[in-house]
């Protein structure tokens, strides 16, 4: 068995294990002295990471407090305005209504809240009042508010 191994097949696993060796050799014992060299050669890095983490979270939590936002004055539209009006409503008081409603509102400037707040609304009118509003209609209502 022994017969089948070359000299050259015996050193290069040899020369791989005592490698595999040494790598592990240096992360237990001088992991620590190795990532305190490395951030000495790149100053500030922490900071960085801290400072763009911050951001990050900051980023996050005014965009969730948007949403919140949207889906609070989507819960009001159908609440106050399209539930309210009910069947007797027509297109007019419903546009006057939702334009001195949403004029308030600092999503208009996204397109997406803006394009989920306009297909709401279409869904939402026709259900409950039976009112069909185009999304034309709606999006030059926005764009009337949001200058």
């Amino acid at each position: 068995m022994l017969q089948n191994i070359s000299w050259g097949q015996f050193l290069s696993v040899l020369l791989i294990l005592i490698l595999i060796y040494y790598v592990g050799y240096f992360m237990k014992y001088y992991q620590e002295k190795l990532i305190k060299k490395l951030q000495q050669n790149n100053p500030g890095s922490r900071e960085d990471l801290a400072a763009s983490t911050t951001t990050k979270s900051d980023n996050a939590s005014s965009e969730e407090m948007e949403i919140d936002e949207l889906e609070a004055m989507v819960n009001e539209i159908r609440e106050f305005i399209l539930e309210k009006a009910g069947n007797q409503a027509n297109k007019e008081e419903l546009t006057q209504e939702l334009e001195s409603y949403v004029a308030n509102f600092s999503g208009l400037h996204k397109p997406a809240f803006r394009y989920a707040l306009t297909n709401y609304i279409i869904q939402q009118a026709e259900l409950k009042c039976g009112v069909v509003f185009a999304e034309e209609e709606l999006e030059a209502i926005w764009d009337r508010l949001s200058r």
